[in-house]
């Protein structure tokens, strides 16, 4: 283990007040999956239809944190919520793998 990995925070979503704002930060891997599962299932579902998931404090994503952050949105598209994209960059929120809105389309 590099000391770039113990100085990474594990993943976190953070929702506060249970608004319909979602944070994203810490680094997103294998590494804290476990932890990182059951944080998410004992998040409150969200009474708002639209809402935002920000990625912008993403520190590392590999693709066990991609496939987490997939199946959250898909179980709030399923609750019929609405969702918006901030700070998640390239082809990771488009099925049609365009757009970005990242400046300089990362």
């Amino acid at each position: 283990m590099s000391n770039t990995d113990v100085n990474q925070k594990n993943a976190e979503i953070d929702n506060p007040d249970g608004g319909p704002d979602f944070y994203c930060l810490g680094a997103w891997n294998m590494a804290g999956i476990v932890t990182f599962e059951h944080q998410l299932a004992t998040l409150p579902s969200p009474s708002a239809d639209q809402i935002q998931i920000d990625g912008y404090n993403i520190t590392d994503m590999d693709s066990a944190g991609a496939w987490i952050l997939l199946r959250f949105i898909h179980q709030l598209k399923n609750q019929g919520k609405s969702i918006a994209y901030s700070g998640l960059g390239g082809s990771f929120c488009s099925p049609e793998g365009k757009g970005s809105d990242r400046p300089g389309g990362a």
